[in-house]
């Protein structure tokens, strides 16, 4: 297996669009599922993420230490983490040199940050629709971050929008993957985020687990731009049949308390 830290991004094609719009194959991707969307980092060429990313929505290991705290609504947030996200050699090497740019986007004129679609199908030809954000309806989604539906566990991640685009595009993606891998922990294995006082009021805890997930066929149904609150978010589905767990190590350490 490679390691390699996933989120980061890459740069190569160029086309301007403004901040309040984008194509339709990146807001829904669920509906371009042989897409897959690669983000330029620092220059870099974005088909480098294309196909990183390509290996880890196949499978990938996700292994290290998830410090989660959760606030009065029961959210859970990522605190003092150290993970790595691990996918196969031989998977990556088949696809290097094997993706093709149907579209893109730029991200940042000033960074020469872009967002290209990518696939493995030399004669894809890709409609380009571009989509205003403000004539659009707030998806409902975005005020949630983790719930099941039939086979599946969904979770949103978000961050804010007012720094580097792309890299808060990646860090929306991996807090929604974050939403599911501690919820699907807390479900096996009966993990307490909260805990009742002996007087009656609550004491709030962190949870610092030691995770180690094997994840596959990975889905990231769309993503949103809300200009209200300066967000980006995104919603990512996985079959609960494709999230295993050799172990997960749990300790608890109190934070803070909530008098009755």
């Amino acid at each position: 297996m490679n390691r390699v830290v996933v989120f980061a991004g890459a740069l190569l094609f160029s086309m301007s669009l403004s901040a309040q719009s984008y194509p339709d194959w990146f807001l829904y991707p669920a509906q371009y599922p042989t897409i897959i969307t690669g983000f330029s980092y620092n220059r870099t060429d974005p088909a480098v993420d294309a196909e990183r990313m390509y290996c880890v929505y196949q499978e990938c290991i996700v292994n290290g230490t998830f410090e989660v705290y959760n606030n009065e609504t029961n959210d859970l947030f990522l605190i003092n983490s150290d993970y790595y996200y691990y996918f196969s050699d031989s998977t990556l090497q088949a696809i290097q040199g094997n993706l093709y740019c149907h579209d893109s986007f730029i991200t940042s004129v000033a960074r020469r940050d872009i967002v290209g679609a990518f696939s493995t199908d030399k004669t894809l030809e890709l409609e380009r629709k571009f989509l205003r954000i403000e004539s659009l309806p707030t998806p409902e989604w975005t005020e949630k971050r983790y719930w099941t539906e039939g086979d599946y566990a969904y979770g949103v991640g978000f961050y804010t929008a007012r720094g580097a685009k792309n890299d808060a595009w990646k860090t929306a993606e991996e807090q929604a993957y974050f939403q599911i891998l501690t919820n699907t922990a807390v479900k096996m294995y009966s993990m307490r985020i909260a805990e009742k006082a002996s007087d009656g009021g609550t004491v709030e805890t962190a949870s610092v687990m030691k995770l180690k997930f094997s994840l596959r066929n990975i889905e990231v149904m769309e993503r949103w731009h809300s200009l209200e609150k300066e967000m980006f978010y995104v919603l990512v589905r996985i079959r609960h049949s494709n999230i295993k767990s050799p172990y997960v190590k749990p300790t608890y350490k109190k934070v803070s308390r909530t008098e009755k």
